[in-house]
C-alpha cells in the first residue's frame, strides 16, 4: 500500500504494525526525518520518499492508496485533486482501493476568525485563522518561537491553505480518473455524513 502526505508516519507505522508492506511519500523533508526516526526506533521498515502526491512516481502497483488528516484538503484547486486521483488510478490494480479523508466546508468555516496559541517553557505558537468563502479557502498563518539558547528564542513562521471541496465535485472527480465511490462515512465513525458533520472519509475503488 502507499500512505500520500504521510507526515511524521503516523499512519504508516499503525499500517505497517498491521502486517502491511507500507510505502509512504510527503513533500516535507523534515517531517520524512521525523517519521524514518520514528520507524527506525520501532524496527519497523517502511519506504519513505520526497514526492509530491499530485505526481508521484512508483515502479509498484498498489492495492490500496490512503491520504488521511486533510492532505485532499491541502490540494487547493479541482485541477490538484484531479491529479492527484489519476497518479493514484496509474499506479493501482483494478479493484484497488483508495481511502482519503476531508475537513468539510463547515469545520473550515467554523475556524474563520480563531486564535489558538501555547507557550511552553523552550517553545510557543500562535495560530491565526482567516476563511475566504468566495474563494472557499482556509488561510491559517502559524508563527513558531523556539528557544535556542537562555533567553534567546528563534522566530519563524508558516502559511497553510486548505480548501472546502464539496464531497460532488470529489464524486465526479473520482468518477473521470476511473474510480466507483463506495461509500462515505462521516467524523470517524461507520455512519453516513450529514449537514453538521466536520469530517468525512472516502471509499473508492478503482474500476
Amino acid at each position: 500500500m502507499l500512505d500520500c502526505g504521510c507526515g511524521t508516519g503516523d499512519i504508516s507505522i499503525h499500517l505497517s504494525q498491521k502486517g502491511m508492506l507500507v510505502d509512504a511519500i510527503d513533500t516535507s523533508l523534515d517531517m520524512l526525518m521525523i517519521a524514518k526516526e520514528k520507524t527506525h526506533n520501532l524496527g519497523l521498515s517502511i519506504n519513505y520518499t520526497a514526492q509530491d502526491m499530485r505526481s508521484f512516481k512508483s515502479h509498484s502497483k498498489y492495492s490500496i492508496i490512503t491520504c488521511i488528516n486533510d492532505g485532499v484538503n491541502y490540494l487547493t484547486t479541482l485541477e490538484d485533486v484531479e491529479a492527484f486521483f489519476s497518479s493514484s488510478a496509474n499506479h493501482m490494480e483494478k479493484g484497488a482501493f483508495l481511502l482519503f479523508d476531508i475537513s468539510t466546508k463547515l469545520k473550515l468555516k467554523s475556524m474563520h476568525n480563531q486564535v489558538f496559541a501555547e507557550d511552553g517553557d523552550d517553545f510557543a505558537y500562535i495560530w491565526f485563522n482567516e476563511f475566504n468563502d468566495r474563494k472557499k479557502l482556509l488561510y491559517m498563518e502559524l508563527t513558531f518561537f523556539t528557544q535556542t539558547e537562555a533567553d534567546i528564542f528563534r522566530r519563524s513562521s508558516e502559511l497553510h491553505v486548505q480548501r472546502a471541496h464539496e464531497p460532488a465535485e470529489l464524486e465526479s472527480l473520482l468518477q473521470k480518473c476511473g474510480f466507483a465511490l463506495i461509500n462515505t462515512y462521516g467524523d470517524l465513525s461507520s455512519e453516513k455524513p450529514d449537514e453538521k458533520s466536520e469530517r468525512i472519509h472516502f471509499l473508492a475503488q478503482k474500476i
